[in-house]
């Protein structure tokens, strides 16, 4: 534990060194880049583990921070129960397993890290990098404690996430050359999804952070798309516009990450500039056989936009939501 407070005082002292200015985030009121805010990115990281309801659930919320804590406040004793340092670095840093860590947690991980910051700058708050670490850190930590509630993830994969590669993800990031270079030259961008509150349940649904890579590798209109989420996706994007492009694309969706277990999926997409518009799933790893979301900036009731999200199940039960209020919707899942 004391090399993590270490090393966040590290990240918190080298960081009050002043940046260029750069905005990988813009301040739209369309599309997905609306509804980045602490709130909202807190919920879609936080409850991103729970598409896969094969594996994860979201009962015990408290109890499941506790056994986290438990697992991490020793880190070596929490490696050694666990099979040790060698099979540590095999399954956690060198090996298949784990390629979420490097995609998810150090690049994406620290793209969001730098995009809170933007954030907090932009709504004028002072200190913004501690805000965005905080952020960061407790959506991370409450994705982490529901990776608890299936004894398939060990202690040894927090361990990773949290003093290696989220560490990492966010000094790698301070340096505005890597920002520049994912957002500008590889085109990544966070095309989160619209959580809700089903209110018969009281759980959320629909919520995960997705991050693509579109690299202008051709300089024309078509791109080639890089889908990452539970579960990885390839395709192209086609660029109707200066704004605007259509993208479609295809890959699997993880029910079983650890052991790479799932089944395809089908995604197509519209944004606006980088900002998710619209997007349609056929068979999703959270079970759904259709997935449709369409983002503020088209549906308008007098002066506000609004988003909506609806589908079904492999049992035909439907599931949909709106939201107004850009923090967290509410709709209705049965099942």
């Amino acid at each position: 534990m004391r090399s993590f407070i270490i090393s966040i005082f590290f990240i918190l002292t080298i960081s009050t060194i002043k940046a260029e200015e750069f905005y990988a985030y813009k301040k739209v009121a369309y599309g997905s880049e609306f509804y980045f805010n602490p709130i909202n990115y807190y919920f879609n990281i936080a409850y991103d583990v729970t598409r896969n309801n094969y594996y994860f659930h979201q009962r015990n919320a408290w109890l499941n921070h506790k056994i986290l804590w438990n697992r991490i406040k020793n880190p070596d004793r929490g490696v050694k129960q666990n099979g040790g340092y060698k099979k540590f670095f095999k399954d956690e840093i060198y090996g298949l397993r784990a390629s979420p860590n490097y995609s998810l947690h150090l690049l994406g991980g620290g793209y969001d890290f730098r995009r809170l910051e933007q954030w907090y700058k932009l709504n004028g708050y002072t200190h913004e990098y501690i805000w965005a670490l905080l952020t960061s850190l407790a959506a991370t930590i409450g994705n982490e404690a529901l990776e608890t509630t299936h004894d398939v993830v060990q202690a040894t994969d927090h361990i990773a996430d949290l003093f290696i590669f989220d560490i990492a993800g966010r000094i790698l990031f301070l340096n505005e050359d890597v920002l520049k270079f994912f957002h500008e030259d590889m085109g990544m961008r966070n095309w989160s999804q619209q959580p809700m509150v089903s209110t018969n349940q009281g759980k959320i649904f629909n919520a995960g952070t997705n991050y693509i890579l579109r690299p202008d590798l051709f300089h024309g209109k078509v791109k080639p798309l890089i889908y990452a989420t539970l579960g990885v996706m390839v395709g192209a994007s086609y660029q109707i516009n200066d704004l605007d492009s259509i993208s479609a694309a295809a890959g699997v969706g993880f029910t079983d990450a650890i052991n790479f277990k799932g089944h395809g999926q089908v995604g197509f997409f519209y944004d606006e500039n980088g900002s998710l518009l619209s997007s349609l799933f056929l068979n999703t790893v959270d079970n759904l056989r259709l997935q449709y979301n369409l983002y503020p900036g088209i549906l308008k009731f007098g002066e506000y936009s609004f988003g909506l999200m609806a589908g079904y199940d492999r049992g035909n039960h439907p599931v949909f939501g709106v939201d107004f209020l850009n923090l967290l919707g509410a709709g209705y899942k049965d099942f």
